[in-house]
């Protein structure tokens, strides 16, 4: 899998490249912690830490605007992110809410995805997590991206 067809998955289209103030999240919640593992493995280029947020068979989603969904491959993902570098991927989570029930719980973010320090694109995330033993793993990750101008995405997500 190419290095642009990963990208894909997150990015839907270049959009202007200001920097946006987004309030940094402070998630202590334990349902949380494979979602910042996922997040600081892209940011470390860490294919390892970015495929163990998941458990095995877990779904990687893009839903698309026409309403369709492309999947990708977890493990291709995880290594496409590790062979970049060079390149400084971030995804910053402006407001999230989980709800739990016993072993397994939904998280829903809005993000905003840094491509070398610029906006790239930013969106929703809706992710499904399930306790295994004592940890915590993805079971299903899909995100969609917002059709729009991003600063006016953060200003309408971000908490006041």
């Amino acid at each position: 899998m190419s290095f642009l067809f990963a990208l894909a998955l997150f990015t839907s289209a270049e959009l202007a490249s200001k920097n946006v103030a987004v309030k940094a999240q402070t998630n202590a919640e334990p349902q949380y912690q494979p979602v910042q593992q996922l997040f600081d493995g892209m940011r470390e280029h860490n294919a390892e830490k970015i495929a163990n947020a998941f458990v095995k068979g877990a779904t990687l989603v893009r839903a698309k605007q026409t309403g369709q969904l492309k999947d990708t491959n977890i493990s291709m993902f995880a290594s496409s992110i590790a062979k970049r570098k060079k390149d400084y991927m971030d995804e910053q989570i402006i407001d999230y809410r989980i709800e739990t029930f016993g072993n397994m719980a939904n998280i829903w973010t809005y993000f905003v995805f840094y491509f070398n320090g610029n906006i790239s694109h930013c969106g929703v995330n809706s992710i499904h997590v399930i306790q295994q033993d004592s940890d915590w793993k993805i079971a299903h990750l899909m995100d969609s991206a917002y059709q729009g101008n991003c600063e006016d995405f953060i200003e309408k997500y971000q908490p006041k």
